[in-house]
């Protein structure tokens, strides 16, 4: 987010309820409008990664507690809320200076929040890691707190997994449905300790775009269970876009960006994700479109060596009422229904080169087609 908003930490006059609700505290905001930590203040972050320095080799952690990153080929790219981080699914990441983070490492319970698009869907034994913290060895005998779009099948659920120590998941869930590529996301898992039910034991859950995954499927453990950093017995890298599956010892990058990384040390409720997720959503968008016809915007067009990329915008798309976009009167069809998005949604799509304009075409599923915009894409 920009520094000169900050808005996404903003929370100054907020009261807000965490975890189970017996505990409320003010929700202060990180930084100044300078990015300096206010005197005699920390906030409840632990870590808090804006990605706002627009270049470099390093970026900040805003919350005061020192956590430094170096990007390892990951780059700044510009969106309305500053800069976010892109990640080229080879080898791009970003890494945590610290080594084992003691704030970090001895959280039994808090809440992780980032802002995530991954660009294709991982295929069989293929994931799309977000973040990791764990010994950065992978295969038999790991251990990590992972946050990875995919799995072992070909899919692109969110998922959620601890690894205690030697590869053992205590806990893990996923969304329970499949997310789209190309559609900018926020997730938030919280996980919530009661230590009157007994050792790690409490509530974990995930919330998606401001709202709980209640049907979220669990592969291992329940709802019930609560295992978090300080349940990671090798706790020795923090990584943003790289990560291991399970006990496949074969590093995983993202091909996606990443923005706005928070760690909380308190549980947040749903109240709390909700308020959070209102207030910095319509920043996470991009800069002032290139071009709109109807519902259809184009974000950004940039050249490739097959033709161009370009990052297409629709504007009031609800499950009721889906958009398409037809490419050049009935070519093709590009069906942008999902029962995942409700609102403003950004969907990445690459076109050949053509000689001449390609017309893309706003269609209200089942309706009339609307004006169309004109693209090109670079001539052969």
């Amino acid at each position: 987010m920009q520094q000169s908003t900050c808005a996404a930490l903003l929370f100054s006059s907020l009261l807000l309820a965490c975890g189970s609700g017996q505990m409320s505290a003010e929700f202060q905001p990180a930084t100044t409008a300078q990015g300096a930590t206010p005197a005699g203040h920390l906030s409840q972050h632990i870590g808090a990664w804006s990605f706002n320095e627009g270049a470099g080799l390093t970026t900040a952690d805003a919350s005061g507690h020192g956590h430094q990153a170096t990007l390892h080929g990951a780059r700044f790219i510009p969106n309305a809320n500053g800069h976010a981080l892109e990640f080229d699914g080879l080898d791009d990441f970003v890494e945590v200076n610290d080594r084992a983070p003691f704030d970090i490492a001895t959280l039994d319970e808090g809440t992780i929040s980032l802002w995530f698009r991954f660009d294709s869907v991982p295929g069989l034994n293929t994931i799309q890691p977000l973040f990791y913290f764990g010994d950065g060895v992978g295969g038999a005998g790991n251990s990590s707190l992972l946050i990875e779009v995919g799995h072992f099948h070909s899919h692109s659920a969110i998922y959620f997994t601890i690894y205690t120590d030697n590869a053992v998941i205590p806990q893990c869930f996923d969304s329970g449905f499949e997310l789209v590529p190309g559609q900018l996301y926020h997730f938030a898992a919280v996980v919530d300790q009661k230590p009157s039910l007994g050792p790690n034991k409490g509530l974990n859950t995930g919330y998606l775009n401001g709202v709980e995954l209640t049907a979220r499927h669990y592969n291992y453990g329940t709802a019930s269970d609560a295992y978090f950093f300080s349940d990671i017995a090798h706790g020795q890298e923090t990584w943003f876009g790289r990560g291991f599956l399970n006990t496949i010892p074969k590093i995983q990058f993202l091909d996606g960006v990443i923005d706005e990384v928070l760690i909380w040390n308190q549980p947040l409720n749903a109240k709390a994700i909700a308020a959070y997720y209102a207030a910095t959503q319509p920043l996470m968008f991009d800069p002032a479109p290139i071009a709109t016809s109807g519902s259809l915007v184009l974000v950004s067009q940039t050249p490739t060596a097959g033709g161009s990329r370009l990052e297409l915008g629709v504007q009031g798309a609800t499950p009721l009422s889906p958009v398409g976009v037809m490419i050049n009167e009935g070519e093709s069809l590009l069906d942008f229904h999902a029962a995942s998005h409700v609102g403003d949604a950004h969907w990445t799509v690459e076109l050949p080169r053509a000689a001449g304009p390609i017309a893309l075409t706003p269609v209200a599923l089942g309706g009339a087609p609307g004006a169309p915009l004109h693209v090109f894409s670079q001539e052969p």
